[in-house]
């Protein structure tokens, strides 16, 4: 097999994962189906009689779509297992966890995964649809709804009828239309993302796996009102929001530091420019990958940051990463050395050490 089929696999589990996760009821998905036929043909291509046995969507959640994706390979032909450990997708994480019932939350891996998966499998997914519209806008008015959008992953009807008065114009209105849905009953404002949080049995929901990793229960959350708030679709949410946190941070640290900001220059060509006192500039582009493999990945294919007119780069990811070594992995792949992956915590410590040399 050679990667492209096996980041293709990958992709198809993820995404039929994740399609299943949102679904309250049982739903058959062909992305998944498609996912663990690819597996299968592979388990029969090495003799993997015992794994084919597994391969019906029941024992496939439990006995490996919750271990690492290279443990779903231990014991397998050493030329075939060294051939595909060379493979980033191959260090992906578990891809979901069980709950004490029948039902399964996705990762943060998978859910960057299927990120990935999107732009070839579903070009009218709701963050594809929302983005697309906005980037039709001018700059000031797209910057002043991605703005709203960050700020407000819940909101109520009367701060939505109010943005729309200062941004009168059908084109935002439609934007915001698009990126905001009803609340289901029995929702909980989270207090990590500012999101909907929900709970089946005990297990509680939200669009980020972090979010309950603290396995909080609904006793210590406010309930919300279901008919006075609206929220930002899942997909609206878990790709424009919550990078948009980060980037909103990074903006905040940086004025505070003495330099001048700017949100999403030359339309989301990358996420801020920030100009130092000494008129020097540096671009930064906020990344919210998990597995640093997949981020090397993407990161390797994007041209369009390494052309980008500024002093210094940078890929900013969260000081809070399981793998040490997360930055060294992506900046292995980097062609052009004025760009660099560092975390958040470096860029404020370099930014305090503009300030203090002033």
């Amino acid at each position: 097999m050679d990667e492209t089929k096996f980041n293709k696999m990958l992709y198809a589990i993820a995404v039929g994962l994740y399609e299943k996760e949102r679904c309250d009821k049982y739903v058959y998905s062909n992305h998944l189906m498609y996912g663990l036929n690819m597996l299968s043909a592979l388990a029969v291509q090495n003799h993997q009689l015992q794994m084919l046995a597994e391969l019906h969507e029941s024992a496939f959640l439990e006995k490996y779509a919750t271990r690492p994706v290279k443990e779903w390979f231990l014991g397998w032909d050493e030329v075939f297992f060294e051939k595909v450990s060379c493979f980033p997708l191959f260090q992906t994480d578990a891809l979901i966890t069980l709950d004490d019932g029948y039902s399964f939350h996705i990762t943060e891996e998978c859910s960057d995964l299927y990120k990935d998966a999107e732009d070839d499998l579903f070009k009218a997914l709701e963050q594809r649809i929302v983005y697309h519209k906005m980037k039709e806008l001018s700059e000031a008015d797209y910057t002043a709804v991605r703005r709203f959008i960050i700020e407000h992953p819940v909101c109520t009807d009367k701060e939505l009828r109010k943005f729309k008065r200062i941004h009168p114009t059908k084109e935002i209105q439609d934007v915001i239309d698009m990126a905001y849905e009803a609340i289901p009953q029995e929702s909980y404002l989270c207090p990590q993302c500012g999101w909907t949080m929900r709970f089946h049995g005990n297990q509680a929901k939200c669009c980020n796996f972090s979010c309950t990793a603290k396995h909080p229960v609904p006793e210590q959350l406010t309930l919300l009102d279901t008919f006075e708030n609206k929220r930002l679709k899942h997909g609206v949410m878990r790709y424009i929001c919550l990078p948009g946190k980060l980037e909103l941070e990074i903006k905040q640290k940086a004025e505070k530091y003495g330099c001048k900001t700017i949100l999403w220059p030359e339309k989301d060509r990358y996420d801020i420019q920030i100009m130092l006192p000494d008129g020097s500039i540096w671009a930064v582009d906020a990344k919210m990958y998990r597995n640093p493999y997949a981020l090397a990945n993407a990161i390797k294919a994007d041209e369009a940051f390494e052309t980008v007119a500024a002093n210094k780069r940078f890929y900013v990811v969260p000081t809070k990463r399981e793998f040490p070594d997360y930055c060294d992995i992506c900046n292995d792949v980097l062609k052009d050395k004025l760009v660099q992956c560092i975390t958040d915590h470096e860029l404020y410590q370099m930014l305090r050490k503009v300030k203090v040399n002033e």
